[in-house]
């Protein structure tokens, strides 16, 4: 049986991850942890499931840095559930070939035996928050349906709004940035 693990062990770690120093991270790892980040491959190369302590502070320590250059990394949301423990968080980042700012929201699932981070999943985002395709895409519906009470002429200017976002939300998520 498993034991609660406590708010303040979950921040320690936290604080530690944010730092990035595999030293502080490393009495946080189980030996056998599972580390699995889900993310766009194409665009960020560590993405996928690592296993073992080595590999997982490899990752941190290694494949991250030559893909990303990390200046924050912030909890917003914790949630602590007896040895589970689930989180949202801020990542400013950004990437180290082209300097592009990738979507910087991510969530995480713990599984904590004794304080020992022994599973862990995440999912990145690859969205920039500044992407204008959800705007492009409302105004195109927005206008297909006044189409609707207006007149069809109305659907001749939102259904091409439409077609080009959803062109361009297509190349920026291949792209991973603003197209």
């Amino acid at each position: 049986m498993t034991q609660p693990i406590s708010r303040a062990r979950v921040a320690a770690f936290y604080r530690a991850y944010a730092s990035r120093d595999v030293e502080k991270i490393a009495p946080f790892i189980d030996d056998d942890v599972t580390w699995t980040i889900s993310g766009p491959v194409d665009y960020l190369r560590f993405c996928g499931t690592h296993h073992g302590k080595a590999a997982v502070l490899d990752l941190i320590h290694r494949q991250v840095p030559a893909v990303l250059r990390v200046f924050s990394f912030v909890a917003d949301s914790i949630v602590v559930d007896g040895d589970q423990v689930a989180t949202l968080s801020r990542q400013s980042s950004k990437r180290a070939a082209d300097g592009r700012v990738p979507g910087g929201h991510g969530a995480f699932r713990l599984a904590l035996i004794f304080a020992v981070c022994t599973v862990a999943a995440g999912v990145i985002d690859s969205f920039p928050s500044s992407s204008i395709w959800p705007f492009v895409l409302g105004m195109g519906a927005f206008l297909t349906v006044l189409a609707l009470v207006f007149g069809s002429w109305l659907a001749f200017l939102g259904v091409p709004l439409i077609l080009t976002a959803l062109t361009g939300v297509t190349a920026e998520s291949r792209r991973g940035g603003h197209v």
